[in-house]
């Protein structure tokens, strides 16, 4: 592959960006994945989302449901009442915000207060914020 082929693609990320920038003022988010390319030509995933407050609340009511739920039917430890809820780890703050089903090892979603970054974690480390008996002691 040539230096030109990648000038090029960095070139058309660095467009596609711009262009991203001015469908937000129109309340629509675009974000492009990762390029693929070879010889001939490339592919690219691009994602879209809409960025309506209405929409927010109702994919946070979805995402809470989603926790509530899963918490409850794998019978896990944690209070399924925490979700949001925030827990220092390592002298870092997190709020936990989601479960994903396809994480088996790091189910438990916790963004970094203040930043935008997420991470994942075992439920054995929100067992020592979270844990049902504990949750139950506080009240």
């Amino acid at each position: 592959m040539n230096s030109n082929t990648l000038q090029r693609l960095e070139r058309f990320r660095a467009k596609f960006n711009d262009l991203a920038k001015e469908f937000e003022k129109d309340g629509i988010s675009l974000k492009l994945g990762n390029i693929r390319y070879s010889d001939t030509g490339f592919g690219v995933k691009m994602e879209g989302t809409f960025m309506d407050e209405d929409l927010k609340e109702v994919v946070e009511d979805k995402k809470r449901l989603n926790f509530v739920v899963n918490v409850k039917m794998r019978h896990l430890n944690i209070d399924p009442e925490c979700f949001h809820k925030t827990f220092e780890y390592k002298g870092n703050t997190y709020k936990l915000i989601d479960y994903n089903t396809r994480k088996r090892r790091c189910p438990f979603g916790a963004e970094l207060v203040g930043t935008d970054k997420q991470y994942g974690f075992p439920e054995s480390i929100l067992l020592k914020y979270f844990s049902k008996e504990k949750v139950s002691n506080l009240n």
